[in-house]
């Protein structure tokens, strides 16, 4: 073997690399661990001084996810000068995922000054800047990253997320399928890949593209989540409480597996343990509505009405609550024998529904406390002192979406439709969550726009076909032109989506049901409309 090995060195067949360049091919792999045996064996030797190998230990250690180890190779900031430029950009990624985002900016200006300029640095720019508020700076970054190095995975897999964000998974897609392509074995692109395939309800390539190449995070991790989300949506709760219990690490303890924990709880009617699983993440998130909505629905099926109305019963006659918490409310007083209370909430449930503007505070980008303030002055009627405001903060913070979406909320609340539009317009460009979606879908309905309204309703459907209220809304718009068949479908799928309870499909589906002379069908879900709200009709008979 040796003598093998020798002839192998002598021959200009095969190139003979230094420990350096091997660290840096298993660090470009995403093998962390592999690069720390590889330099741990050099660490002795005189020719390869702390400084030499600072940058590669410290991205090792970040690649297996010890920042404190990380912060020991890179914290001093000692790297020597073939390594200095990459040694900033792992110091810049360490301060990020510290928390610390000016650090991890200085970090990166570092790197570029030293003439580090290449797309997985742009992509870290561009992540930094997309969590700062600077969402359109970070959008200019990805396609620096793009000019820079079109086939970059990393650079490909952020472009993807940027388009997801602002024109949902279809749009999204392609990037992601691009991303890998140019690099199969990555188990970061697949994974977030197959994630885009799940939300589009691509099952078959989810699990294919999960199983391929033997990509590590099938059997463990985000991979076995996927899995087993989408085994409770095909309604096999045990199978994915199986999957769900073999996830380890960080990811158990994520808000998205508890909750995922919480809903195949319901489903197999483990109530109390989702209800103390809910809790939890409700008093986590206390303004997240669907974990409000699903804990309210668990203290329901338990038979917790007290506490339901005692928790809930202020919450429930906000404008901007859901016709569904307020019929659990008003099912709950009734069941507590108190018919009053149960019937205002019962009739307001049953109401047409409205798109209330609710100012919410933006993630990133913004002085601490003004948000506060423009609620203070449209709580107080003085819209005027609102309206400076957060067009003042808008155009402070211009690279920002979240503040321009804001503003739109302002405007919108100010009966100022066409600022709203525009802002919020300006913002979709990043991002268009639902929430604002079905704002714009209403301004543009109020100002004569239906086309507009009616694509994105269509592209939301298409992203996410199991949102409910989209599928009502398109619905909606479909039935008011006479297009009653394909009205009819997307009604059957917002109530498969959970929107059994809602009165206003109900009601509009058994309309179509009656129109098309279906006397049958619409005699059933009038009489499923009249069992969610029987106090509206009490005085009636």
């Amino acid at each position: 073997m040796a003598a093998l090995a020798g002839l192998a060195a002598c021959s200009g067949d095969t190139a003979v690399t230094t420990p350096i360049e091997r660290a840096q091919k298993a660090l470009a792999e995403g093998d962390g661990y592999a690069a720390e045996l590889i330099l741990e064996s050099v660490r002795q030797d005189a020719a390869y001084p702390r400084q030499r190998l600072a940058a590669y230990m410290g991205e090792a250690e970040l690649l297996q996810g010890h920042l404190a180890a990380a912060r020991e190779w890179l914290g001093p900031a000692e790297f020597d000068d073939a390594s200095r430029a990459h040694g900033y950009h792992m110091l810049g990624r360490l301060e990020f995922l510290s928390g610390n985002l000016p650090g991890s900016g200085l970090a990166y200006d570092k790197a570029f000054g030293l003439g580090g300029a290449h797309a997985d640095l742009w992509v870290d720019v561009g992540r930094l800047r997309y969590v700062g508020g600077e969402q359109y700076a970070a959008i200019e970054a990805a396609e620096e990253a793009l000019a820079s190095e079109p086939g970059n995975s990393r650079a490909l897999l952020f472009k993807a997320q940027l388009v997801r964000d602002a024109q949902g998974n279809d749009a999204a897609l392609p990037w992601f399928e691009a991303a890998s392509s140019a690099d199969p074995d990555s188990e970061e692109v697949a994974l977030e890949y197959a994630a885009g395939l799940g939300d589009s309800f691509r099952t078959k390539r989810m699990l294919e593209v999960l199983r391929s190449n033997e990509v590590k995070g099938a059997s463990e991790g985000k991979g076995l989540f996927l899995q087993a989300v989408l085994a409770a949506r095909a309604g096999q709760a045990q199978l994915a409480r199986n999957l769900l219990e073999r996830v380890e690490g960080p990811s158990k303890e994520h808000a998205s597996a508890r909750l995922l924990g919480a809903l195949i709880d319901l489903d197999l009617e483990s109530y109390e343990s989702a209800t103390a699983t809910l809790e939890g993440l409700w008093e986590e998130q206390p303004h997240n509505r669907l974990v409000a909505e699903l804990f309210a629905r668990s203290l329901s099926l338990s038979g917790n009405d007290r506490e339901l109305v005692e928790r809930f019963d202020e919450r429930a006659k906000r404008p901007s609550a859901s016709p569904y918490l307020r019929l659990l409310v008003g099912r709950s007083y009734e069941a507590l024998g108190e018919r009053k209370q149960a019937a205002w909430f019962l009739d307001n449930a049953a109401k047409p529904r409205e798109t209330a503007i609710v100012v919410v505070q933006p993630s990133g980008g913004g002085d601490s406390g003004w948000p506060e303030q423009i609620r203070s002055h449209l709580v107080r009627g003085n819209r005027a002192a609102a309206l400076r405001l957060a067009d003042g903060m808008a155009e402070k913070f211009s690279g920002s979406a979240d503040t321009l979406a804001m503003a739109g909320d302002v405007h919108a609340a100010s009966d100022d439709l066409q600022g709203a539009i525009e802002y919020y317009e300006k913002a979709a460009v990043v991002r268009r969550p639902w929430a604002m979606a079905k704002k714009m879908v209403a301004i543009y309905q109020a100002t004569g726009r239906e086309r507009d309204a009616e694509i994105i309703l269509a592209s939301h459907v298409r992203s996410d076909p199991m949102n409910a209220e989209a599928l009502y809304l398109l619905a909606k718009t479909l039935a008011d032109r006479g297009e009653a068949q394909r009205a009819g479908a997307l009604l059957d799928g917002a109530m498969r989506s959970g929107a059994m309870t809602d009165t206003s499909v109900i009601g509009l589906r058994a309309r179509i049901a009656r129109d098309k002379g279906d006397d049958a069908l619409a005699n059933t879900l009038d009489q499923m409309a009249l069992r969610m709200r029987p106090m509206a009709f009490a005085g009636r008979r």
